[in-house]
């Protein structure tokens, strides 16, 4: 299993608490990283058999007072990091003829929460996507599925 995300010294830690692990620090924000790890990956294990795209943050404001560079940041790390990171997987996965998918999303995207919007409007456009590419994919033998947890505690 490979362990991504930025914090290095805790995905370290965890990498050596389960066996066969490794830890792959990544800044989902940034393209050539995601694409970098998605080799890394590959080239460790061999093959990517199930990709989930759980890297996220939220951003709980009224729409009048959305700051452009952090609605910017929330959506390269919420909307475009998976994007990238399934590009990256889909021909690996084709080329295994199957592979899953899976994208965490938010129930917040499915609700009309004041101060909510910029978090759950991110979160809706990857629910669109992610519904949309298992249409696409699932003549590649590639599952592909978005889950909606509500409040969840995140360290």
């Amino acid at each position: 299993m490979a362990l991504v995300a930025r914090s290095v010294e805790k995905l370290t830690e965890l990498a050596r608490s389960l066996p066969d692990s490794i830890a792959v620090p990544t800044d989902m924000t940034k393209e050539d990283a995601t694409k970098t790890m998605v080799s890394t990956v590959v080239g460790h294990y061999g093959r990517i058999d199930i990709l989930v795209n759980a890297a996220g943050q939220g951003y709980d404001t009224p729409l009048e007072a959305i700051d452009p560079v952090k609605f910017r940041h929330l959506f390269e790390l919420d909307l475009i990091g998976p994007v990238t990171a399934m590009q990256a997987v889909i021909p690996i996965m084709r080329r295994q003829r199957g592979g899953a998918i899976v994208n965490v999303s938010s129930g917040t995207s499915l609700m009309h929460l004041p101060g909510m919007s910029p978090y759950a409007a991110v979160k809706r456009a990857l629910n669109a996507l992610t519904l949309t590419a298992r249409e696409e994919l699932k003549r590649d033998g590639i599952v592909v599925s978005v889950v909606y947890p509500y409040m969840t505690l995140t360290i």
